[in-house]
């Protein structure tokens, strides 16, 4: 890389991973009282009486928002290769600032949300109602009968990051509103202690998170800027659903796990004119009521109130991404150029560019499923 070239951007990719460090779903997204807040719905249930839980944030550490908006303003780039990628990311990185700073407003917060990530459109609803309305098709190695822990599943995925020869730290967490979060800003992984996994949970999410989320991260880090590592503008898409693929392509993606991704998509469509009890109802058809709650507290996270319509719309992108990605590697496209780094399908030929122009590193580590025949 031209490092005197590339020297502003360098400073513009600092800041960027300041401001990812100090924005953090898990801390800043987690309600403080999802528990005890889950206990409360579930018990008006059972009772028969519509509940909306209320929740609570941890209070923000000391950010200003619109000073770091005001930044991201006054950074001026060309249209060169590169930095048309700063550009995209920086233009997305200012709605990110914008939800959190609307944490709790449910208008803004999902206005803001809306433009980060969008919404689910009528078609992929409709492929969503499909999978959650048909049987398993796909057989899966699974031992409903033994169920693991959350240090059990520590245990794999440290075996896995060993067999790689990357260093990891993994957390277990009490509270949580996901199963498993990855955070490549500093190399941690954490668990949802409160979950119990299944032997085909522990084979999936080996291939799921380190296979795909991490070595990407890896990969990413090897590149000179660290916005490759973390991600890229919009690769959120193709980082889920590459993870999702790679489970396809490794026989360990079961039909229980695709119908919760297509049950979140459903939610996202849902929760933005909707309360959090009448997203919970129309799931209960389809799930058990713990599944339907746990996709229905990832939604309408980011509210306070949560009988008011909107939410955290970035759920539905893991089965979009699927799809998408699907579709990508069907036309016989390269699939080794989407481990450059954490980067998405609409970055590939500005990828292809850099990789031409020795700007970017070849993909150190691939998956034996990606690597080119």
């Amino acid at each position: 890389m031209r490092e005197n070239v590339f020297h502003p951007l360098k400073i513009i990719d600092d800041f960027i991973s300041n401001v990812n460090q100090k924005l953090d779903y898990t801390k800043y997204l987690t309600p403080t009282n999802l528990n005890e807040q889950n206990s409360k719905f579930f018990d008006n249930f059972k009772k028969g009486i519509e509940y909306n839980p209320r929740y609570n944030y941890q209070p923000y550490d000391d950010i200003n928002f619109d000073s770091l908006k005001n930044q991201i303003e006054e950074f001026k780039l060309s249209d060169s290769t590169i930095e048309n990628i700063f550009k995209r990311y920086l233009s997305v990185l200012g709605d990110h600032i914008s939800f959190y700073q609307n944490r709790g407003n449910s208008r803004k917060f999902t206005e803001y949300s809306v433009k980060a990530f969008g919404v689910p459109d009528k078609k992929l609803v409709e492929k969503a109602y499909q999978i959650i309305s048909t049987p398993s098709e796909i057989n899966i190695k699974a031992d409903m009968n033994k169920i693991y822990d959350a240090h059990d599943l520590a245990s794999k995925l440290k075996n896995r990051l060993y067999k790689y020869g990357f260093d990891w730290q993994i957390v277990i967490l009490e509270t949580s509103t996901t199963k498993v979060t990855v955070d490549p800003e500093i190399k941690v992984i954490y668990l949802n202690n409160s979950l119990k996994y299944s032997e085909a949970d522990l084979e999936r999410l080996q291939v799921h998170e380190i296979d795909t989320h991490v070595v990407r991260a890896e990969n990413g880090a090897l590149q000179p800027f660290k916005i490759f590592s973390t991600g890229l503008a919009n690769s959120l898409t193709t980082e889920e659903g590459l993870a999702v693929t790679s489970e396809e392509m490794n026989n360990v993606l079961d039909h229980s796990a695709l119908r919760i991704l297509a049950g979140r998509t459903i939610a996202v469509a849902l929760a933005v004119r909707e309360s959090f009890f009448s997203v919970f109802t129309e799931l209960a058809k389809y799930f058990n009521e713990n599944d339907a709650l746990n996709i229905t507290q990832r939604v309408k996270k980011g509210l306070s109130d949560t009988s008011d319509c909107g939410g955290f719309t970035k759920d539905y992108i893991y089965f979009d991404g699927y799809y998408s990605l699907k579709e990508y590697l069907n036309l016989d496209n390269d699939p080794e150029i989407l481990f450059v780094g954490v980067i998405g399908l609409e970055d590939i030929p500005d990828i292809r560019v850099l990789l031409e122009t020795n700007d970017l590193k070849v993909p150190k580590n691939i998956p034996s499923g990606f690597m080119r025949r």
